[in-house]
């Protein structure tokens, strides 16, 4: 008897017995395949594993996608009870849930099926003004006990901006199979790079890729750890249409000269000054002697814009206007980033917005350019005389640089926030 020969019967014989114990309640056939899984024995700090888990993105000629994702996870002990929730993410226009559904097994216990009565509606960004990123939510940790069996299935319509896509094959708990397929129109081709995990070669059939790991181990939260996204594997892939189709709006970015024009396309028309923003940036110099201290006049007024965020459709990458900024003294880093931008060139001073991803240092990789990688927006100030200040870098085609965050009211100029340090910005 073969290795894999031994695995089907060992997988058969329990689904079986999960079947039984439903009482004529169906379960999907991957939800019994996977609950019948033996549980490898972990340590007592794991608290659920993830038995199987697998999203299948299928792109159609126009450029829109469904996203499929299924996952079932066997909660080992109280602690875990938090595993039980299924969650759809979904952003106004951009995307849509088809369906979301969850069953969960208690052993030896009729099944549980939950679906649109159970489902919640919420919002996931909680600080911004208005966000449309929210999720749809099923919670059955309440209904937990030790050796529950919780899977869920989530369909998801995507009208993308990218030609392009980030797949996480893990979070914190240990996963027994993690696969990504994606199934392409005939002639299109994907392709993808895996991060914090060796290189993996899909399984290519036609236009339908296959990556796939086993036997992740868990990552156990530790102080003053790397953050996960630094170590669970992540796929960031993008797909590609022949010449002769139409490819999606924005595109596959083939190098980050690509993403910079893109970016810089969305935003230059943004910090276009008006007479009231002019007169703003005139009146906040009157009393500077010089460069820096026009730059730093500026810079402590824009660090008095509330940061808060309205983020719609392409408003997750375009900053708002200016001179809208500038009236209702409030938005986003990247909107107080090009407020800053448009008062200095009023000033004839010259800068670049930046964006960089907060917190982990390590998330940006040159692998694989792409907007998709920011989350935050600083400022490069070009300087024409020499400076004490550490926050400055000389580029090889921009000349001296001064790095600044104008959405963090705390840091001198000069400085930057521990947050902004040592990773790669565009």
């Amino acid at each position: 008897m073969t290795p894999r020969t031994a695995v089907a019967l060992a997988t058969l014989i329990p689904a079986l017995a999960v079947g039984a114990a439903a009482r004529g309640e169906e379960l999907p056939s991957w939800v019994q395949a996977a609950a019948a899984i033996p549980t490898p024995t972990y340590g007592k700090t794991v608290h659920a594993v993830v038995l199987a888990m697998e999203t299948t993105l299928t792109v159609s000629p126009d450029g829109s996608a469904t996203r499929t994702v299924r996952r079932v996870e066997r909660i080992l002990d109280r602690d875990g009870a938090a595993s039980a929730t299924a969650s759809a993410a979904y952003e106004g226009e951009a995307s849509k849930v088809r369906t979301l559904r969850a069953w969960l097994i208690r052993p030896g216990e009729v099944v549980r099926s939950y679906g649109g009565k159970e489902t919640l509606d919420v919002a996931r960004a909680q600080n911004d003004v208005y966000s449309e990123a929210r999720a749809k939510v099923i919670n059955a940790r309440d209904n937990v006990v030790p050796g529950t069996v919780f899977a869920y299935e989530a369909i998801v319509e995507l009208h993308r901006f990218f030609a392009s896509d980030i797949w996480n094959f893990q979070g914190r708990a240990p996963v027994l199979s993690s696969r990504c397929v994606v199934s392409l129109p005939t002639g299109w081709k994907a392709e993808g790079v895996i991060f914090n995990h060796a290189a993996v070669t899909p399984e290519v059939t036609g236009s339908r890729y296959v990556w796939e790991l086993r036997d992740l181990p868990p990552i156990q939260q530790e102080e003053a750890s790397p953050s996960l996204a630094s170590l669970a594997p992540r796929l960031c892939l993008r797909y590609l249409a022949p010449a002769s189709a139409s490819a999606p709006a924005g595109g596959a970015f083939d190098d980050w000269t690509s993403v910079s024009r893109w970016m810089t396309e969305l935003a230059e028309p943004q910090a276009a000054a008006d007479e009231a923003l002019t007169a703003k940036a005139h009146d906040l110099v009157k009393d500077a002697q010089d460069d820096w201290q026009k730059i730093a006049a500026v810079a402590r007024f824009v660090q008095s814009i509330k940061n808060v965020a309205i983020e719609i459709g392409l408003g997750r990458y375009q900053p708002h206007a200016a001179t809208e900024v500038l009236a209702k003294s409030y938005g986003d880093s990247k909107d107080v980033a090009n407020l800053m931008l448009a008062l200095l060139k009023v000033l004839g001073l010259r800068a670049h917005l930046l964006l960089t991803h907060t917190v982990d240092p390590t998330y940006v990789r040159t692998e694989w350019p792409s907007p998709q990688q920011f989350d935050h927006c600083v400022l490069a100030i070009q300087l024409h005389s020499p400076t004490a200040a550490g926050a400055v870098i000389e580029h090889e085609r921009l000349g001296r640089l001064l790095i600044f965050d104008p959405s963090d009211p705390h840091t001198s100029l000069g400085d930057l926030p521990y947050a902004d340090q040592g990773g790669w910005g565009l």
